[in-house]
């Protein structure tokens, strides 16, 4: 083995002004993606988020309270959407 092999030079002052100026740095480019408050309107204003909404309103009228336990459930998914666009 060589010396090189061993002990990486990295680049040289010339090889980064090179790289420099075909664009090639390491700046992230600016995200193109949704803001956080998008994000968090798309998971939450669904059409099967109404749909249960609206089955849950209908439970809640007629105090059918243990009929509502698919809640938990509707916003456990509703925050892991969330959490994983974010």
């Amino acid at each position: 083995m060589t010396d090189d092999n061993q002990h990486p030079r990295g680049l040289s002052r010339e090889e980064v002004a090179l790289r420099v100026m075909e664009g090639k740095t390491n700046e992230q480019p600016a995200s193109s993606g949704q803001s956080t408050g998008r994000i968090i309107c798309t998971n939450v204003f669904t059409y099967f988020n109404l749909i249960f909404f609206l089955i849950a309103a209908a439970l809640l009228a007629v105090r059918s309270y243990n009929h509502m336990m698919f809640l938990p459930v509707i916003l456990a998914n509703t925050a892991i959407g969330i959490v994983q666009e974010l």
